[in-house]
């Protein structure tokens, strides 16, 4: 028997958000694709918690697009990282996002998607 690998995904919020408020756009469509099994989401409990704070604020009925979401797709949680990996891409000009990076890389992921164009620019010029 072979042990089917597929990609891990880790989405950043804005990511998910996007894919959970909207009905269209790509966001959407890597969440669909999810729910079809064509990559595993990955997330920590951080995203999620900010995913349904910044839903509760800017878009309340998208929680129960939220929830359809949660019941139709396998989202893999990682653990929280450890202070001192925070401090490390703190330290490296991340800021804010620095517990989320830092569970991405502790998570060993495969991909790590979001559409924070001031965390990527940032992110490029770390080794």
């Amino acid at each position: 028997m072979t042990i089917e690998t597929r990609p891990r995904v880790f989405l950043d919020t804005n990511v998910l958000f996007s894919g959970v408020h909207s009905e269209s756009g790509v966001p959407k469509r890597l969440l669909d694709a999810a729910g079809l099994s064509r990559y595993q989401i990955v997330a920590s409990t951080l995203v999620l918690n900010e995913l349904v704070r910044n839903l509760r604020t800017k878009s309340s009925r998208s929680l129960v697009k939220l929830e359809r979401v949660l019941r139709e797709v396998r989202f893999e949680m990682v653990p929280e990282p450890p202070d001192e990996q925070i401090a490390r891409w703190r330290d490296a000009g991340l800021g804010t996002d620095a517990p989320i990076v830092a569970a991405a890389v502790l998570a060993e992921v495969d991909y790590f998607c979001t559409g924070d164009r001031r965390l990527l620019d940032k992110a490029s010029l770390i080794e």
